[in-house]
């Protein structure tokens, strides 16, 4: 893949998906502050309407209850046959001046006795009708104050609203019923009146136990967009009428498409000026390194004479001059090997005259076998500290292992996260891109980032431990820590070696704190781990190790490690700690891991260690007993 292509896409990358990012952000709020917007004003414009219509139904109301005290009803109602009829024209008279007076598009005012019946009423065609079924009439009974009650259309009478008021004589005691009907044309000429100062997309619905009463709309209309509308509702109180305010979705988001088309103009805009951007400066930033490719390739077959040219950048300079240096060291290389290439001929003259000088060597030999068993000795102490550091290696490469997996993870994750990146370029460039796919896109690129987040994570925790490991492995720094966590790390870093059947379990170390020397500490315990994979279970066995505190003061703790493998021959016990002594001889054990082991535990950490194995036990057990602030000691 082309330099230039890569510096591209790095470019385009670091400018589109921050800003995409943010746009998204910003659309979000958009969205939530136009929810609540939009929700407030049809809460203001609701909460006016229905004062407008509870203020009608209380006034309706309250003329009834004021009518209803007219000396003439109670008179009327309690009189019987000629008195009663005497009266009847006064009564008409005073039920007409109701109608005039209030003005509130009445169709019936009528006199209820106590029994139900309508005594007397403006429309004819209902007199002397009983009313004692009607739901208002029982509601009315059996309240001592005024009712209003919605009726559906029957066969008698259109879809009407009642209002209804005790008449009491002059004892106060209840003898009929002032009843008025309107029809709910009414309520819709009211509700039409209230519709004019509401925006073309809103409209007001009035319903009395969700059954319809007025709509300012038509109602094929509401049906056609009862799916597509936002609504507010409330109760008229205290006649448990709802009163709803109905608003398109398309006024809702008006505000919001508006700002969405500009947002996607925008990013556009940004896209297009990124991409020539990045080609610009990807341009010139991929062309030095032509050169220095091109210098490097002329060097590689020995043409020295070509040298890079200076330019614009800075650090490219410095490149250049790096590598103009290495072609100035070459040629001199060059004619040092020359020179030592003489030199070396005349070195092969010389010994030949050397050889004839062989016999004069012979004590000088004698002396040097001297010297070599001294060097054999420290040999012997060169192999001690190389079969130390070879653990080391090995957790190196479980390390390596385990970093495997996250890495290529990562890399998965970022190959699909670029993928995406050219699927919002391509949809873009072909005007295709729509707030729906950038929202997927997005999506996916937080998914694949937070995949590249969380493997890099991982391999990061895994870098740390070995890390830890092995800074104390080589820096041989004395520090106070705790134990649990130290055995942790190291078993962690041995999990490649562990199987799955395998455990190490701790017990009493979690709050234990020395002052020692940690890289010590720690290959105690991995020499004494691998010593139980490999000496101690086979691969059907499922081992089990556990390291717990025995016993612990100010001065001394003692740490038992146990292991349920095949533990280790009585023959053999007297023998574990010596150098080199192997029951695996040949097959890849140095015999050097418990010596190790050993000279650890009694000399840099001051402690001791014994085998405590008993007769007739499978598995192995050591205990160790260290002090809690370690002796001055010398590393070797």
């Amino acid at each position: 893949m082309k330099l230039k292509f890569v510096l591209s896409a790095i470019l385009l990358a670091s400018l589109v998906l921050p800003t995409s990012f943010i746009s998204y952000i910003a659309y979000t709020q958009k969205v939530a502050t136009n929810e609540q917007n939009q929700a407030t004003v049809r809460r203001l414009t609701l909460n006016r309407s229905k004062e407008r219509v509870e203020s009608y139904l209380n006034t309706i109301l309250e003329y009834v209850r004021a009518d209803s005290n007219i000396p003439q009803f109670a008179n009327f109602l309690t009189a019987y046959g000629t008195e009663q009829e005497a009266q009847i024209a006064e009564i008409n008279a005073i039920l007409r001046n109701v109608i005039v007076k209030d003005t509130l598009n009445v169709t019936s005012v009528a006199l209820i006795n106590t029994a139900g019946k309508n005594i007397q009423d403006i429309r004819i065609s209902q007199q002397s009708r009983d009313e004692s079924s009607f739901a208002y009439f029982k509601r009315q009974s059996m309240s001592p104050a005024p009712v209003m009650h919605y009726s559906g259309a029957n066969n008698k009478d259109p879809e009407s609203i009642y209002f209804s008021s005790p008449i009491r004589s002059s004892d106060g005691k209840v003898v009929g019923y002032l009843r008025l009907m309107l029809e709910t044309s009414a309520i819709q000429q009211l509700v039409n009146s209230i519709a004019k100062h509401l925006t073309y997309s809103q409209w007001l619905t009035i319903s009395a136990n969700e059954t319809p009463i007025a709509d300012s709309r038509q109602r094929q209309k509401r049906l056609e967009e009862r799916d597509n509308v936002y609504k507010s509702h409330a109760k008229i109180k205290p006649f448990e009428w709802q009163i709803a305010l109905m608003q398109t979705a398309q006024e809702h988001n008006r505000d919001l498409a508006n700002y969405r088309q500009f947002l996607l103009l925008q990013i556009a805009i940004l896209l297009i000026v990124s991409i020539f951007v990045s080609l610009v400066v990807a341009r010139l930033m991929s062309r030095p390194v032509e050169r220095v490719k091109k210098l490097a390739i002329e060097i590689a077959h020995r043409d020295l004479d070509k040298r890079i040219r200076g330019g614009k950048i800075d650090e490219f300079n410095e490149l250049a001059a790096a590598i103009n240096s290495m072609a100035d060291n070459l040629v001199e290389g060059y004619r040092n090997l020359e020179r030592e290439h003489h030199e070396l001929e005349q070195s092969q003259q010389q010994v030949t005259e050397l050889n004839e000088q062989l016999e004069k060597r012979v004590l000088e030999r004698t002396q040097q076998l001297s010297a070599q068993n001294q060097a054999l000795e420290s040999a012997m102490q060169q192999i001690v500290q190389s079969e130390k550091l070879a653990s080391l290696g090995s957790l190196v490469s479980g390390v390596s292992h385990e970093l495997n997996t996250p890495i290529g993870v990562a890399l998965t994750a970022g190959s699909f996260a670029l993928e995406v990146h050219n699927k919002i370029a391509n949809e873009l460039k072909q005007k295709s891109l729509s707030v729906d796919s950038l929202s997927k896109h997005l999506q996916q690129l937080e998914e694949a980032i937070g995949l590249v987040t969380n493997n890099c994570h991982k391999a990061s925790e895994l870098v740390i431990n070995f890390k830890q490991i092995s800074g104390d492995h080589t820096s041989n720094k004395r520090r106070v820590f705790n134990l649990a966590q130290t055995l942790e790390v190291v078993v962690n870093t041995l999990n490649t070696k562990l199987l799955s059947s395998n455990t190490v379990s701790f017990h009493g170390l979690e709050n234990v704190e020395i002052d020692s020397f940690p890289g010590a500490f720690e290959q105690v315990f991995i020499n004494l781990i691998n010593n139980s994979l490999v000496h101690g279970f086979d691969d059907s066995v499922q081992g089990k190790i556990n390291i717990s505190m025995q016993q612990s003061d100010a001065n001394f703790i003692v740490i038992n490690y146990t292991d349920d493998g095949k533990g280790i021959d009585i023959a053999h016990r007297d023998k574990i700690f010596d150098p080199f002594f192997t029951t695996r001889l040949g097959e890849g054990s140095s015999g050097l891991g418990l010596y190790i082991v050993f000279n650890l535990v009694t000399g840099v950490l001051g402690g001791e260690i014994k085998l405590c194995q008993s007769e007739g036990k499978s598995g192995v057990s050591f205990d160790i007993k260290l002090p809690t602030v370690a002796p001055i000691a010398k590393i070797e």
